[in-house]
């Protein structure tokens, strides 16, 4: 199947899920990561307690792998870069609590979220036969099937199967 036409598909069928998707053009390779749009307010903000959690203790924390993280110093918040090494670069600005939260929430819709357990399948562009989605009253699945490999369903709960 060609790139052009997987990322038709994917652009209409993957929105509603909570999945998101990469094409990494030198590998030739798809990349299927969840993410937590299908998380509920409560578990939303269990997540971000934990972070501040691990604020306390540990002083920093990524929220988008290598790109930002987030420090706590004498009691303020400040978004700053992740150095190559993992650990605080600059820091950016200063965030208050809603801030903070508003940051933490919308990286957990980025394929390089570092705050959720991860399902993540990469899978070979021109291995993908097809591609197509069901909708069942409470669930959506996303069926994708490959050359030689198992049948990948993506599921609207964020989780995956892998079938032979």
């Amino acid at each position: 199947m060609d790139i052009g036409k997987i990322n038709n598909i994917l652009k209409q069928e993957i929105e509603e899920m909570p999945w998101t998707y990469k094409y990494w053009d030198r590998e030739g390779t798809l990349e299927f990561r969840n993410t937590g749009r299908h998380l509920a307010e409560d578990e939303i903000d269990e997540l971000f307690e934990n972070l501040l959690d691990k604020l306390k203790k540990d002083r920093f924390e990524i929220l988008l792998e290598g790109k930002v993280g987030v420090k706590l110093e004498k009691d303020t918040y400040w978004l700053c870069s992740v150095n190559r090494d993992g650990s605080c670069g600059e820091k950016d600005r200063k965030l208050d609590r809603t801030e903070l939260k508003d940051i933490f929430v919308e990286s957990l819709y980025r394929i390089d979220s570092g705050q959720l357990p991860s399902n993540i399948i990469a899978v070979k562009a021109d291995e993908i036969v097809d591609i197509y989605s069901e909708s069942m009253a409470v669930d959506k699945f996303l069926h994708i099937t490959i050359i030689k490999g198992p049948s990948i369903t993506l599921r609207g709960d964020g989780g995956v199967q892998l079938r032979s």
